[in-house]
């Protein structure tokens, strides 16, 4: 199917230190592109003097690349590491006249410095001066962004260009298309981006199982982060015709506000950097009777934390399948369906599971107190039982 876009030229200015930062972002915009472009109408081309330069005499290099390359991007993405490199006729280096000409001239620019360590046979102190005394030059006038890897690179890259996908800029750039806009499908793309960002939904399969495998355990940093999400999406305007999404947010919401509600009310802060569900039945002075009741009450506990995990990540699943369904099927397709990971079980294996609900017409969540209740009849559920009393957890705790 084909379909009229907004063409995005990210001009890519480093010195030649960082060729593996420069692919990276090549593949970041990529996928970018895979993921958004159809929903957004949004395409992003990366610029570069080793992919888009020819031979030519006449003119010095910089000069070239100048005026056939960043002259026509609309972005500049700069990155360093531990040189700023040669010198041009008019500036300290020619990605720094890059980035001086680019945001002279009203245009965008995100620069990236790497904190990886240097091999002492790699270091040119007269480079690395120069690196750092252009790093303190610009840090009263920008915000840049520092990383510790390939890896964090990779992540921070494709996370700040789809933020800057949002901004105004880039919105104004959309109004030259011929093709008209329907501005709620436009609200409702955005507001699900952001949402995908806030959650992390990239990596939620995997930040999840620090409450779904062995000991659950809640960062502090992470709680903050669902916590102000809950109030994020309180806060939105969904646009008109947006029933089903404004329904399935507003179930969502629910499912996260009580994950966090009980969790926080069964956990203390460790003292150091998260909360951890508490063992009551540690206590040296319980009576045997009390401790056994603290003891299930922990299981109860923990698997319905986990099963509350899986409620979050089916509810994820049903809002990730209606806009592919109805708005953009390439919509985070890399990421597929969110799953858990429990473990480590008797067998010392892990297990993995895709969660989904049966009825695909909406998220049937109503509060915990229908939950706890409702979950054994859930594609999967880990516990059982409204309460350590309820026979139905009694059966099921002497049996496991």
């Amino acid at each position: 199917m084909g379909y009229t876009a907004k063409v995005i030229r990210v001009f890519i200015a480093s010195p030649s230190d960082v060729q593996n930062e420069r692919q990276i972002t090549r593949e970041a915009i990529y996928q970018w592109n895979s993921i958004n472009s159809l929903n957004t109408k949004l395409v992003l081309v990366p610029v570069g003097w080793e992919k888009d330069t020819t031979a030519s005499y006449g003119s010095p290099p910089q000069e070239e690349i100048n005026a056939k390359l960043l002259a026509t991007c609309d972005l500049l993405v700069g990155i360093f590491w531990r040189k700023l490199g040669s010198e041009t006729k008019e500036f300290i280096s020619g990605s720094v006249e890059e980035i001086e000409k680019h945001t002279s001239s009203g245009k965008p620019a995100m620069l990236f410095f790497s904190n990886a360590a240097i091999p002492k046979k790699e270091i040119d102190e007269d480079q690395y001066q120069k690196l750092e005394k252009f790093k303190e030059s610009i840090k009263h006038k920008c915000l840049y962004m520092e990383y510790k890897d390939y890896d964090e690179f990779a992540s921070l890259i494709f996370d700040q260009l789809s933020r800057q996908m949002n901004e105004e800029w880039v919105k104004s750039e959309l109004h030259t298309l011929i093709e008209p806009v329907n501005k709620s499908r436009e609200i409702l793309s955005t507001l699900m981006t952001e949402w995908s960002l806030n959650l992390d939904i990239q990596h939620m399969s995997e930040w999840t199982t620090c409450l779904t495998y062995g000991t659950p355990y809640l960062p502090k940093e992470m709680y903050d982060r669902l916590d102000q999400l809950t109030r994020w999406i309180l806060s939105r305007t969904w646009g008109t015709n947006q029933e089903a999404y404004i329904d399935g947010l507003y179930r969502f919401r629910l499912i996260l506000s009580d994950l966090l509600l009980f969790y926080m009310k069964y956990s203390e802060y460790d003292g150091s950097k998260g909360y951890i569900i508490v063992k009551k039945y540690n206590n040296p002075n319980l009576k045997e009777s009390d401790v056994n009741r603290f003891v299930m009450e922990y299981e109860f506990v923990c698997y319905l934390v986990i099963d509350l995990v899986a409620e979050l990540c089916r509810a994820t699943n049903y809002l990730l399948d209606l806009f592919r369904t109805e708005i953009d099927p390439m919509f985070l397709l890399n990421i597929g369906h969110i799953y858990i990971t429990t473990g480590p079980h008797m067998d010392g294996k892990d297990l993995y599971y895709v969660v989904l609900y049966k009825e695909r017409d909406r998220i049937p969540y109503e509060n915990l107190d229908k939950f706890k209740t409702d979950r054994k009849n859930r594609d999967v559920c880990f516990g059982i039982g409204v309460g350590i009393d309820d026979p139905e957890f009694l059966e099921w705790y002497h049996k496991s």
